[in-house]
């Protein structure tokens, strides 16, 4: 499966305005993307800080889990 991302910028559409929609949509996406990482990382990094019994590992996978049920 192609990303959606990757989709909205190969997409060959001839009608300039659907063309700029594709690339607007695509950059939202992104940005989303990005935040969402720094999101997880800040909260990967705080939650380490306040409960230094669990290991980073778990912490993946809990936030694994969240991010697979919220879809």
């Amino acid at each position: 499966m192609t990303d959606i991302v990757d989709r909205l910028r190969t997409v060959d559409i001839s009608w300039s305005q659907e063309g700029e929609w594709c690339a607007e949509a695509a950059d939202e996406i992104e940005r989303l993307r990005t935040n969402q990482s720094i999101i997880i990382a800040l909260f990967r990094i705080y939650m380490i800080r306040l409960n230094p019994d669990y290991s980073e590992e778990e912490f993946d996978k809990h936030i694994a889990n969240m991010l697979e049920e919220k879809e």
